[in-house]
């Protein structure tokens, strides 16, 4: 928990995934909290339910997935009992989002400074001159060159990079106070992962806004978040500050995690492969995996809370702590 005044806070998410023969459960008993000004790191391997439960949020799911319980306050409110109208008007104002593939998210049809003016206005109630002015304002902040020229530009004749500013161009333009920012760095090279990083680093220092970060990149994880969940299987397998999970990791996924990441000096890969939603195990779902499973690891595993840390496990990897 972070010691910062929430801003954000899911409670005991839940969402199943429809199918012919039964409703799976695709992300289960998720929570957590985003601090004032906080960079909360969501980390783990694809499929693992993270962009799922950050979609959720929004109210961005879509059949077959389906919200089956929870809370997520903001403001007061459960935006899970919201209305569309009344959602609308927290979406892209209040909490934004960029999105994984900027090709995608962005319409073709349209030029950026088209889709930039249509947020600002739709939002703020601004003027077609003050949208526009505030348009190019943001694209400058975002580090696009030529803003000013480049408005009638369609998403078509930009690189990744560019594409990928627009959009945080777009989710920063409403001055909004969080920020999701759902792999932004996936669909583009390594150097320009690296600047698009930086640059989030600068604006939420700047802006002050709280970051949800989603990540499948453990390095991703240690340059930008201050906090760290790390999901497995549609759970939280450990929560904590960024700093202790990352270098002292205590859930054995955790340490297989770090394991098989490039910036370890040992690179390990983590046996086995990811549970489907179809066999999902009844416990620990990283047992089928784990070196140090148990007979009790097939039973539901407590949350175990010491100091500013939760793990999921009852055999810890960190002795300090099992």
């Amino acid at each position: 928990m972070s010691d910062r005044q929430p801003v954000l806070e899911v409670r005991d998410l839940a969402i199943d995934i429809h199918s012919t023969r039964s409703d799976l459960a695709a992300v289960r008993g998720v929570s957590f909290s985003v601090g004032d000004g906080e960079c909360l790191g969501i980390v783990g391997e694809s499929g693992s339910g993270k962009s799922l439960t950050c979609r959720a949020l929004l109210g961005l799911t879509r059949a077959p997935a389906r919200v089956r319980g929870g809370e997520v306050l903001f403001g007061g409110r459960d935006l899970l009992q919201l209305g569309a109208k009344e959602l609308n008007e927290v979406r892209g104002a209040q909490i934004a989002m960029v999105f994984q593939d900027p090709l995608s998210s962005l319409n073709p049809l349209w030029s950026i400074g088209v889709q930039l003016t249509d947020v600002i206005r739709r939002h703020t109630g601004a003027s077609r001159a003050e949208a526009r002015a505030r348009a190019i304002e943001c694209l400058e902040e975002v580090g696009f060159p030529a803003a000013r020229d480049r408005l009638k530009t369609y998403p078509f004749e930009l690189s990744g990079g560019l594409r990928q500013r627009v959009m945080i161009a777009m989710a920063l333009a409403c001055k909004p106070c969080v920020v999701v920012a759902d792999e932004p760095t996936s669909a583009l090279d390594v150097s320009v992962q690296a600047q698009i990083l930086d640059l989030l680093h600068q604006l939420k220092a700047a802006a002050g806004f709280s970051l949800i970060l989603v990540t499948h990149d453990v390095g991703v994880g240690a340059f930008l978040a201050d906090r760290v969940l790390i999901m497995y299987g549609g759970q939280v397998m450990e929560a904590g500050g960024a700093y202790d999970v990352l270098n002292r990791p205590s859930h054995p996924y955790s340490h297989a995690l770090l394991e098989c990441s490039v910036a370890h000096e040992d690179l390990r890969p983590v046996a086995g492969f990811p549970p489907s939603l179809e066999d999902m195990p009844s416990g620990c779902p990283f047992e089928p995996r784990c070196a140090r499973s148990s007979r009790g690891c097939t039973e539901p595993v407590p949350v175990t809370r010491f100091d500013d840390r939760s793990v999921a496990c009852i055999h810890p990897v960190s002795t300090g702590y099992s």
